[in-house]
């Protein structure tokens, strides 16, 4: 694992310390195992395009390295990196099978213009403080043709979204944080920015004045989170 230089990437909200340890373990519970099947439905939907299109791809906000684990799978020989801020994060990732190529930093992005395929970023984006920032280096890292995938938790106000978040809020998180040892305020955090971030339409609207052109989406678990697809 690498350190990158650069000016660090701001984030509403950081795993650090023991939260770190325990964050594969809290996805699963959350989210009742679907999270790894949603990162799967990611990297489906990308596969036809990565068979045509040899080149680097980055997972960014890569995390303790589950959608990063899953790339690697999949397409086995590839150029792989994996970038986050957290040090802590990427530690649990050096824990698990490898081999690994993680770069910790930020703004701006480590790469050369042009220099990468593909990036996928899976529930990272809603933590990022400067979108229309990270955006833009996204836009100059990818080469013309490169491909944008994302996974998040998108805000929708439906009432069943709605009603899932109020459950989530009240009922399931303070009982995981119990379970787990953990901060309240670490899943105070979670289910505000689901409410709290933008919807899909309106980060549509920051990729496209970023010069991103979509292409694919698809919402998944009644509408409380979406997958993305942008072409450079």
């Amino acid at each position: 694992m690498t350190d990158h230089g650069g000016s660090p990437l701001e984030t509403r909200f950081l795993f650090q310390g023991e939260l770190a340890s325990r964050y594969d373990r809290i996805n699963r519970w959350a989210t009742l195992g679907m999270d790894g099947l949603w990162r799967e439905a990611l990297v489906k939907r990308a596969d036809p395009f990565l068979r045509k299109n040899p080149g680097p791809l980055l997972d960014l906000a890569c995390g303790t390295g589950e959608m990063t684990r899953i790339l690697r799978d999949r397409h086995r020989g590839r150029t792989l990196l994996g970038l986050d801020l957290s040090r802590e994060m990427m530690e649990q990732a050096l824990k698990k099978p490898g081999p690994w190529n993680l770069v910790q930093g930020g703004l701006p992005l480590p790469f050369r213009c042009g220099s990468l395929t593909a990036v996928f970023c899976a529930f990272g984006i809603r933590n990022f403080a400067d979108l229309p920032g990270e955006i833009h280096e996204l836009f100059r890292v990818l080469r013309p043709g490169g491909r944008l995938y994302v996974l998040e938790f998108f805000r929708r106000d439906s009432l069943p979204v709605r009603f899932l978040r109020r459950v989530a809020g009240t009922l399931l998180f303070p009982l995981l944080a119990r379970a787990t040892g953990s901060d309240p305020g670490a899943y105070r955090y979670l289910i505000s920015s689901m409410g709290s971030f933008l919807s899909l339409p309106q980060v549509e609207e920051v990729m496209e004045r970023g010069g991103f052109r979509t292409i694919g989406r698809k919402s998944l678990f009644f509408g409380l989170l979406a997958l993305w697809e942008g072409e450079r």
